[in-house]
Protein backbone atom coordinates (compact mmCIF):
# COMPACT_ATOMS: atom_id res chain seq x y z
CA UNK A 1 0.00 0.00 0.00
CA UNK A 2 2.87 2.27 0.77
CA UNK A 3 4.11 1.68 -2.32
CA UNK A 4 1.25 2.46 -4.31
CA UNK A 5 0.46 5.75 -2.53
CA UNK A 6 4.19 7.16 -3.21
CA UNK A 7 3.18 6.28 -6.66
CA UNK A 8 0.01 8.31 -6.60
CA UNK A 9 1.71 11.13 -4.66
CA UNK A 10 4.79 11.56 -7.95
CA UNK A 11 1.48 11.29 -10.58
CA UNK A 12 0.03 14.12 -8.14
CA UNK A 13 3.11 16.47 -8.06
CA UNK A 14 3.38 16.44 -11.55
CA UNK A 15 0.06 18.06 -11.99
CA UNK A 16 0.37 21.79 -11.54
CA UNK A 17 -1.23 22.48 -7.41
CA UNK A 18 -3.48 25.59 -7.49
CA UNK A 19 -2.85 27.87 -4.38
CA UNK A 20 -5.75 27.12 -1.91
CA UNK A 21 -7.66 30.21 -1.25
CA UNK A 22 -10.24 30.13 1.41
CA UNK A 23 -13.12 32.33 -0.10
CA UNK A 24 -15.67 34.16 2.58
CA UNK A 25 -19.05 33.30 2.98
CA UNK A 26 -20.68 36.60 1.23
CA UNK A 27 -24.21 36.07 2.76
CA UNK A 28 -22.90 36.07 6.31
CA UNK A 29 -19.24 37.61 6.15
CA UNK A 30 -18.04 34.57 7.95
CA UNK A 31 -14.45 33.01 6.61
CA UNK A 32 -14.05 29.51 5.51
CA UNK A 33 -12.40 27.37 7.46
CA UNK A 34 -9.18 25.48 5.38
CA UNK A 35 -11.01 22.13 3.90
CA UNK A 36 -10.13 18.85 5.10
CA UNK A 37 -11.05 17.43 1.45
CA UNK A 38 -8.40 19.37 -0.11
CA UNK A 39 -5.41 17.62 -0.73
CA UNK A 40 -3.26 20.80 -0.31
CA UNK A 41 -4.43 21.36 3.36
CA UNK A 42 -4.28 17.82 4.08
CA UNK A 43 -0.58 17.90 2.21
CA UNK A 44 0.37 20.29 4.90
CA UNK A 45 -1.13 18.44 7.98
CA UNK A 46 1.26 15.65 7.00
CA UNK A 47 4.40 17.66 6.08
CA UNK A 48 4.08 19.22 9.65
CA UNK A 49 3.31 15.79 11.10
CA UNK A 50 6.57 14.27 9.10
CA UNK A 51 8.84 17.03 9.99
CA UNK A 52 8.22 16.71 13.55
CA UNK A 53 8.38 13.12 13.48
CA UNK A 54 11.94 13.74 11.52
CA UNK A 55 12.93 15.91 14.24
CA UNK A 56 11.46 13.11 17.01
CA UNK A 57 14.21 10.59 15.25
CA UNK A 58 17.01 13.15 15.02
CA UNK A 59 16.63 13.71 19.18
CA UNK A 60 16.31 10.19 19.84
CA UNK A 61 19.21 9.47 18.01
CA UNK A 62 21.48 12.23 19.68
CA UNK A 63 19.75 10.90 23.19
CA UNK A 64 17.53 13.84 23.70
CA UNK A 65 14.40 11.63 24.02
CA UNK A 66 13.46 7.61 24.84
CA UNK A 67 11.61 5.44 23.03
CA UNK A 68 8.57 5.81 25.48
CA UNK A 69 8.69 9.52 24.80
CA UNK A 70 8.78 9.00 21.26
CA UNK A 71 5.54 6.06 21.86
CA UNK A 72 4.19 9.03 23.84
CA UNK A 73 4.39 11.14 20.83
CA UNK A 74 3.21 9.33 17.74
CA UNK A 75 0.11 8.05 19.99
CA UNK A 76 -0.71 12.11 20.47
CA UNK A 77 0.01 12.33 17.01
CA UNK A 78 -2.44 9.45 16.25
CA UNK A 79 -5.15 11.16 18.12
CA UNK A 80 -5.03 14.40 16.97
CA UNK A 81 -4.88 12.90 12.79
CA UNK A 82 -7.96 11.09 14.37
CA UNK A 83 -9.55 13.86 15.57
CA UNK A 84 -8.58 16.31 12.89
CA UNK A 85 -9.75 13.90 10.25
CA UNK A 86 -12.99 12.58 11.95
CA UNK A 87 -14.32 16.02 11.68
CA UNK A 88 -13.55 16.76 15.30
CA UNK A 89 -10.94 19.53 14.66
CA UNK A 90 -13.10 23.17 14.95
CA UNK A 91 -9.74 24.31 12.94
CA UNK A 92 -10.55 22.72 9.87
CA UNK A 93 -14.28 22.65 7.84
CA UNK A 94 -15.78 19.45 5.79
CA UNK A 95 -18.21 19.70 2.95
CA UNK A 96 -20.70 16.74 1.90
CA UNK A 97 -19.59 15.04 4.88
CA UNK A 98 -16.69 13.86 3.88
CA UNK A 99 -15.35 13.83 7.57
CA UNK A 100 -16.04 11.51 8.90
CA UNK A 101 -18.98 9.74 7.70
CA UNK A 102 -17.83 9.13 3.55
CA UNK A 103 -14.08 9.17 4.80
CA UNK A 104 -14.88 6.06 6.93
CA UNK A 105 -17.15 4.07 4.25
CA UNK A 106 -14.12 4.83 1.62
CA UNK A 107 -11.46 3.72 3.73
CA UNK A 108 -13.67 0.80 4.98
CA UNK A 109 -14.80 -0.06 1.14
CA UNK A 110 -11.15 0.02 -0.63
CA UNK A 111 -8.18 -0.42 2.30
CA UNK A 112 -9.98 -2.08 4.84
CA UNK A 113 -7.39 -5.17 3.64
CA UNK A 114 -4.44 -2.63 3.97
CA UNK A 115 -5.67 -1.49 7.19
CA UNK A 116 -5.93 -5.13 8.86
CA UNK A 117 -9.56 -4.06 9.97
CA UNK A 118 -11.40 -7.10 9.31
CA UNK A 119 -15.26 -7.41 9.42
CA UNK A 120 -15.77 -3.99 10.77
CA UNK A 121 -14.21 -4.30 14.20
CA UNK A 122 -15.16 -1.58 16.91
CA UNK A 123 -11.49 0.38 15.34
CA UNK A 124 -12.02 3.11 13.14
CA UNK A 125 -10.90 2.96 9.58
CA UNK A 126 -9.61 6.79 10.09
CA UNK A 127 -7.56 5.94 13.13
CA UNK A 128 -6.08 2.45 11.77
CA UNK A 129 -4.96 4.97 8.44
CA UNK A 130 -3.57 7.38 10.74
CA UNK A 131 -1.51 4.62 12.88
CA UNK A 132 -0.09 3.39 9.38
CA UNK A 133 0.81 6.90 8.32
CA UNK A 134 2.73 7.54 11.56
CA UNK A 135 4.25 4.00 10.93
CA UNK A 136 5.11 4.80 7.25
CA UNK A 137 6.73 8.13 8.16
CA UNK A 138 9.19 5.91 10.20
CA UNK A 139 9.59 3.41 8.03
CA UNK A 140 10.84 6.38 5.52
CA UNK A 141 12.86 8.09 7.61
CA UNK A 142 14.46 4.61 8.99
CA UNK A 143 15.32 3.59 5.24
CA UNK A 144 17.01 6.92 4.51
CA UNK A 145 18.91 7.02 7.57
CA UNK A 146 17.31 9.64 9.24
CA UNK A 147 17.70 12.04 6.52
CA UNK A 148 14.49 11.70 3.83
CA UNK A 149 15.11 13.33 0.31
CA UNK A 150 12.87 16.15 -0.37
CA UNK A 151 11.54 14.26 -3.39
CA UNK A 152 10.55 11.19 -1.30
CA UNK A 153 8.91 13.06 1.34
CA UNK A 154 7.07 14.55 -1.21
CA UNK A 155 5.73 11.32 -2.92
CA UNK A 156 4.64 9.77 0.77
CA UNK A 157 3.06 13.25 1.83
CA UNK A 158 1.31 13.64 -1.60
CA UNK A 159 0.39 9.75 -1.79
CA UNK A 160 -1.28 9.92 2.29
CA UNK A 161 -2.98 13.66 0.95
CA UNK A 162 -4.86 11.76 -2.04
CA UNK A 163 -6.15 8.83 0.26
CA UNK A 164 -7.32 10.97 2.91
CA UNK A 165 -8.79 13.58 0.42
CA UNK A 166 -10.77 10.32 -1.76
CA UNK A 167 -8.52 11.32 -5.00
CA UNK A 168 -9.04 8.26 -7.18
CA UNK A 169 -7.03 5.31 -6.22
CA UNK A 170 -6.00 2.55 -8.73
CA UNK A 171 -5.03 -0.46 -7.06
Amino acid sequence: MEEELKRIGRQARRRPIRPVRLRGNFPSQVERLPELTSPAVLEEIFSEAFRKTAARAEALRAGALTEDDIRAADSRLVNWLEDTLSGGNPAFGTTENWNPERLEAYLWKNFSGQLGLGPRPEASAIRAASELFVRSLWREIQACGGVVPPEKASDLISGWAALFSGAPVSR
